[in-house]
Protein backbone atom coordinates (compact mmCIF):
# COMPACT_ATOMS: atom_id res chain seq x y z
CA UNK A 1 0.00 0.00 0.00
CA UNK A 2 2.97 2.48 0.98
CA UNK A 3 4.65 1.85 -2.32
CA UNK A 4 1.65 2.27 -4.48
CA UNK A 5 1.35 6.03 -2.76
CA UNK A 6 4.86 6.22 -2.87
CA UNK A 7 4.53 5.53 -7.03
CA UNK A 8 1.22 7.93 -7.49
CA UNK A 9 2.84 10.59 -5.83
CA UNK A 10 5.88 9.89 -8.36
CA UNK A 11 3.91 9.79 -11.33
CA UNK A 12 2.10 13.02 -10.21
CA UNK A 13 5.24 14.44 -9.73
CA UNK A 14 6.40 13.69 -12.74
CA UNK A 15 3.36 14.65 -14.74
CA UNK A 16 3.92 18.24 -13.13
CA UNK A 17 7.40 18.51 -14.40
CA UNK A 18 6.89 16.95 -17.70
CA UNK A 19 3.98 19.74 -18.14
CA UNK A 20 5.94 22.33 -17.75
CA UNK A 21 8.72 20.51 -20.19
CA UNK A 22 6.12 20.73 -22.98
CA UNK A 23 4.80 24.06 -22.70
CA UNK A 24 8.46 25.35 -22.52
CA UNK A 25 8.57 23.74 -25.78
CA UNK A 26 5.38 24.37 -27.52
CA UNK A 27 5.89 28.13 -26.35
CA UNK A 28 9.14 28.04 -28.32
CA UNK A 29 7.22 26.78 -31.70
CA UNK A 30 4.66 29.78 -30.89
CA UNK A 31 1.99 27.61 -29.75
CA UNK A 32 1.79 26.39 -33.21
CA UNK A 33 0.69 22.05 -32.95
CA UNK A 34 1.86 20.89 -36.23
CA UNK A 35 4.90 22.38 -35.40
CA UNK A 36 5.05 20.95 -32.08
CA UNK A 37 4.91 17.59 -32.74
CA UNK A 38 7.28 18.01 -35.47
CA UNK A 39 9.92 18.89 -32.62
CA UNK A 40 8.66 16.58 -30.52
CA UNK A 41 10.16 14.09 -32.80
CA UNK A 42 13.28 16.22 -34.01
CA UNK A 43 13.99 16.36 -30.38
CA UNK A 44 12.87 12.97 -29.13
CA UNK A 45 10.60 14.99 -26.53
CA UNK A 46 9.08 11.95 -26.14
CA UNK A 47 10.36 9.78 -22.89
CA UNK A 48 12.83 6.67 -23.81
CA UNK A 49 14.35 6.08 -20.54
CA UNK A 50 10.70 6.14 -18.33
CA UNK A 51 9.38 3.72 -20.32
CA UNK A 52 12.42 2.00 -21.05
CA UNK A 53 13.03 1.20 -16.89
CA UNK A 54 9.33 1.19 -16.04
CA UNK A 55 8.68 -1.75 -19.02
CA UNK A 56 12.28 -3.40 -17.97
CA UNK A 57 11.09 -3.08 -13.84
CA UNK A 58 7.60 -4.91 -15.32
CA UNK A 59 9.41 -7.65 -16.67
CA UNK A 60 11.96 -7.96 -13.78
CA UNK A 61 8.65 -8.22 -11.14
CA UNK A 62 6.93 -10.94 -13.72
CA UNK A 63 10.30 -13.01 -13.97
CA UNK A 64 11.44 -12.83 -10.00
CA UNK A 65 8.13 -12.56 -8.53
CA UNK A 66 9.35 -9.94 -6.40
CA UNK A 67 6.51 -7.88 -7.45
CA UNK A 68 6.22 -6.31 -3.95
CA UNK A 69 9.17 -3.68 -4.99
CA UNK A 70 7.92 -2.25 -8.16
CA UNK A 71 6.23 0.64 -6.80
CA UNK A 72 9.29 1.34 -4.87
CA UNK A 73 11.15 1.16 -8.11
CA UNK A 74 8.95 2.74 -10.02
CA UNK A 75 8.62 5.46 -7.81
CA UNK A 76 12.33 6.08 -7.32
CA UNK A 77 12.54 6.09 -11.25
CA UNK A 78 10.29 8.26 -12.06
CA UNK A 79 10.99 10.72 -9.53
CA UNK A 80 14.53 10.59 -10.30
CA UNK A 81 13.74 11.33 -14.14
CA UNK A 82 11.83 13.82 -13.04
CA UNK A 83 13.95 15.71 -10.55
CA UNK A 84 16.55 15.61 -13.12
CA UNK A 85 14.40 17.33 -15.88
CA UNK A 86 13.44 19.59 -13.09
CA UNK A 87 17.20 20.80 -12.91
CA UNK A 88 17.45 21.47 -16.87
CA UNK A 89 17.67 24.56 -17.83
CA UNK A 90 16.09 25.70 -21.47
CA UNK A 91 18.18 28.33 -23.65
CA UNK A 92 15.40 30.47 -24.15
CA UNK A 93 13.69 29.88 -20.44
CA UNK A 94 9.56 29.45 -20.44
CA UNK A 95 7.53 32.90 -19.62
CA UNK A 96 4.63 32.47 -17.83
CA UNK A 97 2.45 34.41 -19.74
CA UNK A 98 -1.60 34.85 -18.98
CA UNK A 99 -2.24 31.97 -21.99
CA UNK A 100 0.65 29.74 -20.47
CA UNK A 101 -0.58 29.71 -17.17
CA UNK A 102 -4.19 28.82 -18.76
CA UNK A 103 -2.95 26.19 -20.45
CA UNK A 104 -0.58 24.93 -18.05
CA UNK A 105 -2.98 24.73 -15.24
CA UNK A 106 -5.68 22.74 -17.52
CA UNK A 107 -2.76 20.74 -18.42
CA UNK A 108 -2.19 19.92 -14.76
CA UNK A 109 -5.87 19.57 -13.90
CA UNK A 110 -6.16 17.15 -16.32
CA UNK A 111 -2.80 15.03 -14.73
CA UNK A 112 -4.68 15.30 -11.68
CA UNK A 113 -7.40 13.43 -12.19
CA UNK A 114 -5.24 10.61 -14.82
CA UNK A 115 -3.49 10.63 -11.57
CA UNK A 116 -6.50 10.27 -9.39
CA UNK A 117 -8.22 7.87 -11.56
CA UNK A 118 -4.49 5.70 -11.39
CA UNK A 119 -4.75 5.39 -7.26
CA UNK A 120 -8.56 4.91 -7.70
CA UNK A 121 -7.37 2.02 -9.50
CA UNK A 122 -4.58 0.56 -7.40
CA UNK A 123 -6.75 1.08 -4.17
CA UNK A 124 -9.91 -0.99 -6.15
CA UNK A 125 -7.08 -3.85 -6.90
CA UNK A 126 -6.05 -4.23 -3.65
CA UNK A 127 -9.32 -4.12 -2.01
CA UNK A 128 -10.43 -6.52 -4.37
CA UNK A 129 -7.38 -8.35 -4.12
CA UNK A 130 -7.73 -8.08 0.01
CA UNK A 131 -11.24 -9.16 0.04
CA UNK A 132 -10.39 -12.67 -2.50
CA UNK A 133 -7.41 -13.73 0.55
CA UNK A 134 -10.11 -13.44 3.23
CA UNK A 135 -12.47 -15.47 1.89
Amino acid sequence: MIGTILFIAALGYFGWVRSKTHLAYFQQEEYDAPRYLRAMLDVRLYDVQASAALILLWGLKAITGLGIFYPFLAALVLAGIAWRESRYRFKKPLVMTERATRMLGLARAGGAVLVALVGLRADCRADCHQRSRSR
